[in-house]
């Protein structure tokens, strides 16, 4: 019987669904297997993907392995995968800590709240943006002054070009709009973004903005 070879090992795992068979290669030594595994894993369905996935944040010496557990638990994870998201959302490695907290918005709900700001309160611009785009999700009324005080802040000073997609401000003010007709604070920031800030807004930013709040 021929030997399979590494490429044929990639695809049959990146076809794979079955959480048992899928399992067994989240610790193979090649990098390619390990992220076929894992990656496949998260687009299975079953509940019973996420042991071998949170085995991956447990034990996996290469912290490259981590991004594609955290993407995979945002997709088959569940509360209990909670704390070893929320342990990374600071990591060293960007990726790493952006992932955690877009997982952590995918499962949570708003009584994540704190651990979205504790997020959005890292210095990495990866970091924060994964935060807004978690807060708008699913975040509750504790998340208005901090999200409105980082409005204004981006919106003060001079900006970088952005990546494309949605910003960090997009996200912010389609959850400042969410809470505007309960709390004056989110409606005084719309109010002011519209009055003294619309010139710092980029340009697709300020096409989302006419859209949604009328030029």
């Amino acid at each position: 019987m021929p030997v399979e070879t590494r490429h044929q090992l990639v695809a049959r795992l990146t076809a794979e669904r079955d959480p048992d068979v899928l399992g067994e290669y989240v610790h193979h030594p090649a990098w390619q297997v390990r992220w076929a595994a894992i990656e496949s894993l998260g687009w299975s369905g079953s509940p019973k993907a996420e042991g071998p996935l949170l085995a991956v944040l447990r034990t996996s010496p290469d912290a490259r392995d981590y991004p594609w557990a955290n993407a995979a638990l945002g997709r088959v994870g569940s509360k209990a995968a909670i704390p070893a998201l929320s342990a990374l959302i600071h990591h060293r490695i960007e990726d790493v800590k952006g992932s955690a907290i877009a997982a952590l918005g995918a499962i949570g709900d708003a009584s994540l709240t704190p651990t979205y700001l504790d997020a959005l309160s890292d210095r990495s611009w990866v970091a924060k943006w994964a935060a807004m785009g978690a807060i708008a999700r699913s975040a509750d009324a504790r998340a208005v002054a901090p999200v409105s005080q980082r409005v204004r802040a981006i919106l003060s000073r001079e900006r970088k070009r952005d990546l494309g997609g949605t910003t960090e401000v997009m996200y912010a003010l389609e959850f400042l709009d969410r809470w505007s007709s309960s709390n004056p604070v989110a409606a005084e920031t719309i109010r002011w973004v519209r009055t003294n800030a619309l010139g710092r807004l980029l340009k697709e930013e300020r096409t989302w903005f006419d859209t949604k709040f009328g030029a």
